[in-house]
């Protein structure tokens, strides 16, 4: 028997609902998919990370959770190169690309300085930093720069925090194999300088001359020392394919030190100085041993119980406080017993270029940065990250879900498939594929599949990738140099559409190539109209419906009708259509400054408006769709960091129309101590989130009286389960 509840809450929902017909909420944060690039520590224990797209998040010792810089100021790094820390400071300095020169900042990123200087004054060209060496005295480290003939062979040697640089030609041979690979300043105050084939150079105490070290040739990749002022390094022989590590005292005589074995790829060492030991890290293990007498002791593997890791990084303070970081597990801490990896990746909220959902509303995403996928089960369960195994490098390029549930990602090395909600991934890559220029899964079901070195060849899969057989070749422009396919798309009838990029759209000529039989035989659709702009032509399929994007235009595609190409019309306030989304009903969407949504074709335009939190100008990567047809936008790209995520659109009642009965109503406006919910359907739980999406309290079957005196005052989201699984979410706030 179902019992009434009556809850005393606020309706600012109802008033959005009455007077604006549309409500965005903040449906859930980005999953912890960062892919680490570099870190670094000062002797404050404070961590600064750097991603591979470019973002920077730093976390103190006594701080529970990563912060991600903020990127609103205008004067901050661009495109950033290599990173580096003053050890007695929070002073973080980052090196810019051409023509960029050194940034710092005090303050985790509110404010940014540069520092640049112009090597050749008659042009005022910036030098990059494209390495940084560690920073024991602000008052002289040093840089890597590329000089005027683009080698790396160039050494800025930096004084006053920074603010000073004199240019060194330390190799004046220029010879590429003693291009820079590595810095690093001993506590002896010279400067060594790892090449990428020619061994190491040693600086003299003014770090203004340099000489070649006994050890001159192979690649050096990475230094650590320990608490003598011994240096080791780790390096690899390019030629015999060989890793190896080697030491010395005093910089120019260097000794091997035996390896756990020959065959792994060594990434990273640190000298851990309050265990005085020496760890090691590889694509596929942790490795740790004690120095003594000048040889190892045995290397034991680290991994305790944490499964295969690939080590980007492993690095420690002077206080026993050791990190790795790895491709699988992003970031961890050594528990103080010694025996045991603790995550700490609270906080370090990644970015999405692919989002989707399955039948079951389950999300799916993945960035380019790496090879994990995201999973949530619903808007409220915590992300799981799951490796899919590969060139963590490559990242993911796009992926794929079908209506029956399969899910197809592609690495650009590898096509995966996995049919059990993406928990376990199978290789269905062709034989013979070298990199993947373009996948695409039909909404028939096929795969389509163009290698880069066949960029005018489509191959494709009609038995979900268990056998792939040739499609079609497609003619080019010039038989000597083929024109790279553009576009695929297959409509759920099975028709199966081609766009080329060719030179032929200077000439006003564009093509679509489209198959009623599977590929068994081509037609042609030419568009000659020199006064069309100049952009490739591409094509796109929803359900059994075709659409063209051309010339800053989006028409609709029918084949076999007289007029088949039909211009799609943009609302009144823009001069064309660019792209469009199309939902599971054929409703159409674009965005710009807001969502607009059209019920009709193109004939009429409701605007849906866009989340308050954004900026009017605000870019969103995607618009994706659940099974109930609920309209989400992805917000990568914001200037703070607490713009992004997940949003969705209600389209609510007008105020012409009564509210069900079973809707739950909340007041008064605004609430202060207690709140109430009145509803003819029994609540089964109640959750309180912050609007960033953190869950701050959840309360099991609620009586009729919930105590939110304890907030602090600002927005929240209140989520209400009902019995019937039925979930509503609707803001309140706290006075």
């Amino acid at each position: 028997m179902k019992r009434k509840q009556k809850v005393i809450l606020t309706i600012q929902l109802l008033v959005s609902l009455l007077i604006n017909g549309q409500e965005w909420t903040y449906y859930k944060d980005f999953p912890n998919n960062i892919s680490t690039k570099e870190i670094v520590l000062n002797d404050a224990g404070t961590l600064f990370l750097w991603t591979s797209d470019n973002r920077f998040f730093y976390k103190t010792i006594t701080n529970g959770s990563w912060i991600e810089f903020s990127n609103e100021q205008s004067n901050s790094p661009i495109n950033p190169r290599c990173i580096s820390v003053d050890k007695s400071s929070n002073r973080f300095y980052v090196g810019d690309s051409y023509s960029g020169g050194l940034y710092y900042t005090s303050d985790y990123g509110l404010t940014w300085q540069q520092s640049f200087f112009a090597n050749n004054t008659e042009t005022g060209l910036h030098e990059p930093i494209t390495k940084l060496s560690n920073i024991k005295n602000q008052n002289r480290f040093y840089g890597a720069t590329i000089g005027e003939i683009g080698s790396e062979n160039m050494i800025v040697k930096y004084t006053n925090s920074g603010q000073q640089a004199e240019f060194i030609e330390y190799d004046p041979s220029m010879n590429p194999d003693n291009a820079i690979s590595e810095l690093f300043y001993t506590t002896n105050q010279k400067l060594l300088i790892g090449t990428k084939a020619g061994g190491i150079w040693v600086g003299d105490n003014n770090g203004t001359s340099f000489n070649q070290s006994n050890f001159n040739h192979y690649k050096i990749s990475c230094f650590t020392e320990d608490s003598s002022g011994r240096v080791y390094a780790l390096g690899n022989d390019e030629n015999a394919g060989t890793p190896f590590l080697i030491y010395s005292d005093n910089y120019i005589d260097w000794q091997y030190i035996a390896l756990p074995n020959q065959t792994e790829h060594y990434t990273t060492i640190h000298y851990d100085l309050f265990s005085q030991n020496l760890w090691l890290g590889s694509e596929t293990k942790i490795y740790k041993t004690t120095i003594i007498n000048n040889a190892t002791s045995i290397w034991y593997n680290a991994l305790f119980n944490n499964g295969e890791q690939s080590e980007i990084k492993i690095i420690g303070d002077n206080n026993g406080n050791l990190y790795n970081f790895s491709k699988q597990k992003i970031a961890q801490k050594l528990n103080a017993e010694g025996d045991n990896w603790i995550n700490i990746n609270n906080g370090l909220s990644g970015t999405i270029t692919k989002a989707l959902f399955n039948s079951n509303n389950q999300i799916f995403a993945s960035n380019y940065t790496t090879n994990n996928i995201s999973i949530a089960l619903n808007q409220f369960a915590d992300w799981t990250n799951v490796n899919i195994g590969g060139n963590n490098n490559s990242g993911i390029r796009n992926m794929f879900m079908t209506t029956n549930g399969i899910l197809y990602v592609n690495t650009g090395a590898k096509i995966k498939k996995s049919t059990n909600s993406g928990l376990t991934y199978t290789d269905i890559t062709p034989q013979n594929t070298n990199y993947i220029f373009q996948f695409y899964v039909g909404e028939a079901g096929d795969l389509f599949i163009v290698n880069f070195n066949q960029q005018d060849t489509v191959y494709h899969s009609t038995d979900q990738g268990q056998s792939w057989s040739l499609l079609h070749t497609f003619p080019s422009f010039f038989s000597f140099f083929p024109d790279p396919i553009k576009t695929i798309a297959q409509d759920s009838n099975g028709v199966i559409y081609v766009t080329m990029s060719t030179i032929e759209i200077f000439s006003g000529i564009y093509k679509i190539y489209y198959s009623t039989n599977g590929g068994l035989t081509w037609n042609t659709k030419v568009i000659d109209d020199p006064n069309i702009d100049h952009y490739d032509v591409a094509v796109f399929t929803k359900n059994n419906k075709t659409f063209v994007q051309l010339g800053g235009f989006v028409y609709s595609f029918n084949y076999d009708q007289p007029n088949d190409l039909v211009i799609v019309n943009a609302p009144s306030v823009f001069d064309h259509l660019n792209y469009l989304w199309v939902d599971n009903l054929d409703n159409y969407y674009i965005y710009d400054s807001g969502l607009y949504k059209s019920s009709d074709g193109g004939e009429n335009w409701t605007y849906l408006g866009k989340p308050d939190s954004l900026p009017t100008d605000a870019m969103i990567d995607d618009l994706l769709f659940d099974s109930n047809n609920r309209a989400y936008i992805v917000a990568s790209h914001t200037t703070l960091p607490s713009q992004r995520g997940f949003y969705y659109v209600s389209e609510l009642l007008s105020v012409e129309n009564p509210v069900n009965k079973n809707d739950w109503i909340v007041f008064p406006v605004p609430a202060e101590n207690t709140l109430n919910l009145n509803t003819y359907n029994q609540i089964k739980k109640v959750s309180i989130y912050d609007m960033l999406g953190k869950k701050i309290e959840q309360i099991d079957n609620p009586t009729n009286t919930i105590d939110i005196s304890k907030l602090a005052s600002g927005n929240y989201l209140l989520s209400i389960h009902d019995f019937n699984s039925q979930v509503r979410s609707v803001k309140f706030v706290k006075k």
